[in-house]
């Protein structure tokens, strides 16, 4: 009898704890309207989501319940990432790439599409690297970049990683996420050695921005954006539009909102050039709820010796002949 009522619990709490599962996911899936999850996982960092949009079939990466990218932009916006980088160098032939951060696995794809170049990516999060490893949905969306053996991969903090790398890189794409429970505090003065360290004398840093509510420079950012709407309307003839700012006074205006300090950047590299390009993506969304939803991205793009201007897909205006 001691035998038939221990079974009987052990199989009553069993179906208790498949029903609350089943509850938890289903108010997970939930809370995303018009988004059924597919796969899911955490790590130390971050909660990691991968829903499928009911309405157009696009699959959407969230981390910490904030979109990350939706297959339905992510190919425009890495183009805008690591090709306009490449087509920027102000090389004959860019030898390497290096990804900070990237973790969706997009940035290596694109990366790795250009015969015999050295693709170094960094991501801190390893969970989220095998999980874009792993399911059979990213993995066809990244071309599989993540298991290709001509990726150079590293799982480690990519602001520890620079102090170790003694390679320059013709393209630097910093692609950090932001989101993640990881202690921002230590992000501060790592960009500017980036710059200056480990970016080859005509080679491109980028990185990707947006307009927050209570950022500092967030008045020049809208006006950029503005500049560049208008410049879209006028040039329908190239692929790519950059803002180009090459004077100190442009190196000024940037101040309050780049990366790093380009007042003192300018000074110490007086042929430095900045370039923004610029994308909305508001008639993106994921499902209905607003954590799917898009807003502005600006590219940022920085060289030391100025900037290839010789590709026919990009038209360059500049920012000095505006103001």
């Amino acid at each position: 009898m001691k035998k038939a009522a221990i079974y009987k619990f052990i199989y009553l709490f069993l179906i208790l704890l498949v029903s609350v599962m089943f509850t938890l996911r289903k108010c997970v899936t939930e809370s995303f309207e018009g988004l059924t999850l597919i796969d899911e996982d955490e790590s130390e960092y971050q909660k990691i989501q991968l829903f499928q949009d009911e309405s157009n079939g696009a699959y959407c990466l969230f981390l910490n319940d904030v979109i990350q990218n939706s297959s339905e932009e992510a190919y425009i916006t890495h183009e805008l990432m690591v090709d306009v980088s490449v087509k920027l160098c102000n090389k004959n032939k860019v030898d390497s790439i290096l990804i900070l951060g990237g973790g969706d696995g997009y940035p290596a794809m694109y990366a790795l599409k250009y015969d015999d170049v050295y693709v170094t990516n960094v991501e801190i999060d390893k969970k989220l690297v095998d999980f874009i490893k792993d399911n059979k949905h990213t993995r066809k969306l990244t071309n599989d970049a993540f298991n290709n053996p001509a990726l150079n991969l590293k799982t480690e903090d990519a602001y520890s990683y620079i102090y170790k790398d003694a390679t320059k890189y013709d393209v630097i794409v910093h692609d950090i996420e932001m989101a993640t429970n990881q202690n921002h505090k230590k992000f501060e003065n790592h960009d500017m050695y980036i710059f200056e360290h480990l970016l080859s004398e005509n080679g491109v840093l980028n990185y990707t921005d947006h307009i927050q509510d209570e950022e500092d420079g967030k008045s020049e950012m809208i006006n950029i954006s503005q500049i560049l709407m208008n410049v879209e309307k006028k040039q329908r003839l190239k692929k790519f539009n950059i803002l180009m700012f090459t004077t100190s006074r442009d190196f000024k205006y940037l101040q309050p909102f780049f990366l790093f300090d380009t007042v003192k950047t300018k000074e110490k590299y007086p042929k430095s050039e900045v370039g923004i390009a610029f994308k909305s993506l508001s008639d993106i969304k994921c499902g209905n709820e607003e954590d799917g939803e898009y807003g502005e991205e600006f590219y940022m793009y920085i060289s030391k010796n100025g900037f290839n201007r010789n590709d026919l897909d990009i038209h360059f205006e500049y920012f000095n002949d505006l103001n």
